[in-house]
């Protein structure tokens, strides 16, 4: 058995690039996320951005187009696909994500209140905030009240 899945939240750091293959149109972008740590020896804050390349094709490019520019923030899940091709009679390699669904970020403690979109859904009007259209992430746990409340717990209340 194997499982291919990523899963990243990050910003745009290009508008989106729409561009006809065949009849289909692919879009690709360019998500950064940010890890911040400090250094164990030092004290230091320090800070890494790794950059993804993602490929939403059809439908959910083109909205992914329409909605988001540089510095917006997006969630994307799907496969991980390493392209193999030449150049100068030398290998390379490029990977990338190739994008299942995406969301649009919610400025929340509560992971609940993301917009998600996927499975061609289309959505409706211009506001893509709105619920029309997009499927409410749901998280399967038996006591939903409770996960929320732990969630907004001070970090003194935290038993670890």
């Amino acid at each position: 058995m194997s499982l291919n899945l990523a899963m990243i939240e990050g910003r745009l750091g290009r508008d989106p690039e729409t561009r006809q293959v065949g009849q289909t149109t692919v879009t690709k972008l360019a998500v950064a996320t940010t890890e911040k740590w400090n250094d164990k020896n030092s004290g230091q804050k320090m800070e890494r951005t790794t950059w993804h390349n993602v490929e939403a094709w059809g439908r959910q490019g083109e909205i992914i187009a329409q909605y988001f520019k540089k510095g917006d923030g997006i969630g994307v899940q799907g496969t991980i696909n390493t392209d193999e091709y030449e150049k100068n009679s030398e290998k390379r390699y490029a990977t990338k994500i190739k994008l299942n669904s995406f969301w649009f970020p919610v400025a929340s403690n509560n992971s609940n209140n993301n917009q998600s979109y996927q499975n061609n859904q289309q959505p409706q009007g211009n506001n893509y905030q709105q619920n029309q259209g997009f499927n409410q992430q749901q998280n399967n746990f038996p006591n939903q009240q409770a996960v929320d409340n732990a969630n907004n717990a001070p970090d003194d209340d935290i038993p670890f």
